[in-house]
């Protein structure tokens, strides 16, 4: 399961200690990414994308990225037709790992390739070297 940014919501901790019931999970998360303001049960999530609005974190409510992408009716940012052009993803992607890029990268590739439209420049190569330029500013 993929959220709207590409995140593997089978690997958020967050998605897991809903699954879980795991408390203490929530917890830490809370005190990891919560700024002070937000508790354990801010985090319960069973993931943000389009099937998944029933339950959702507190903290992914707000997301620019989710609200975007649902907005314009996609199942996650590979499927927009501005995606090498968007810098809220940039912005995000440019924060993340760089397996995430790459992820989004081959997801926009297989999207396209299943439109019949040529893949373009490599997506991840395209975060890559805006991180870098980020990094000189």
């Amino acid at each position: 399961m993929v959220g709207y940014c590409g995140i593997d919501c089978l690997e958020c901790r967050a998605y897991k200690a809903t699954l879980e019931g795991d408390e203490k999970g929530l917890q830490e998360m809370a005190e990891t990414f919560g700024k002070g303001v937000l508790r354990a049960h801010d985090w319960v999530c069973l993931g943000c994308g389009p099937q998944n609005q029933h339950l959702l974190a507190t903290y992914c409510d707000s997301c620019r990225i989710r609200l975007c992408a649902a907005t314009k009716g996609v199942f996650n940012c590979a499927e927009c037709e501005t995606f090498e052009r968007c810098a809220t993803l940039q912005e995000f992607l440019g924060t993340e790992s760089e397996t995430l890029a790459r992820t989004m990268g081959w997801l926009r590739a297989s999207y396209r390739a299943r439109r019949g439209r040529p893949a373009s420049r490599s997506t991840a190569g395209a975060v890559r070297q805006r991180r870098q330029t980020c990094a000189k500013s």
